[in-house]
């Protein structure tokens, strides 16, 4: 077993997951394809394959445990992370891939043909502009951002994107943020702003990851 396959596996042993060998095999392909096409592309934040397996991979792959069926949103989805591997992970349910960026839309686009990934959809178009919310279940978003959130505090930018999800797809629609400990900034916004945090323990790094659910 390669590196990047044992790295994954151990993933699922840390979280409790059930390995399936297609699945990791899958996984190890995508990270392969991965960082081919980053070395030409730049669509994602690291150089480093096993750096990426344990934050984004990990976050991805965590984040599951907590999701419900049917058809997820990940909103600017760049390379794939966390909607991608929610899908490989969770095959019973759809995700729909958004991102408003043609290259990594290119790059999924060929995933999907080579992994031969069924229960996904790809779609190019900003998160502002995307109102299409028949059967959506839930949000998710890990690395998404904008000119404009960007500049905001991250208790700010939860809420903005929060509800631009509620003006475009509806209420009562969970948003879940993978983050770090940022999410820390939320304690007291829990009762107001129907937020939760779910603390995700890493064996990776020191500091915990979170997981923030928002209620539009």
């Amino acid at each position: 077993m390669d590196r990047i396959s044992k790295q994954i596996n151990d993933i699922f042993d840390f979280l409790k997951f059930n390995k399936s060998e297609k699945v990791t095999e899958m996984m190890t392909k995508y990270i392969e394809l991965l960082f081919s096409w980053h070395k030409t592309h730049n669509i994602i934040g690291t150089k480093d394959p096993i750096y990426f397996i344990k934050r984004d991979i990990f976050d991805s792959i965590a984040m599951c445990k907590h999701l419900p069926d049917g058809k997820l949103l990940d909103v600017g989805t760049g390379g794939g992370i966390p909607g991608l591997i929610i899908a490989m992970v969770k095959k019973n349910s759809r995700v729909v891939l958004l991102d408003k960026k043609e290259k990594p839309i290119r790059f999924l686009e060929q995933i999907r043909l080579k992994l031969e990934i069924k229960n996904i959809d790809i779609v190019h178009e900003s998160y502002e502009k995307f109102k299409d919310k028949k059967d959506i279940s839930a949000i998710v978003l890990k690395n998404f951002s904008n000119k404009t959130i960007s500049k905001m505090s991250y208790k700010d930018k939860v809420l903005a994107i929060t509800s631009i999800a509620r003006t475009n797809l509806g209420t009562n629609l969970p948003v879940y943020f993978l983050t770090g400990s940022n999410a820390l900034s939320l304690k007291n916004q829990t009762k107001k702003n129907n937020i939760s945090l779910k603390k995700i323990e890493t064996p990776f790094f020191e500091k915990n990851r979170f997981l923030v659910e928002s209620l539009t």
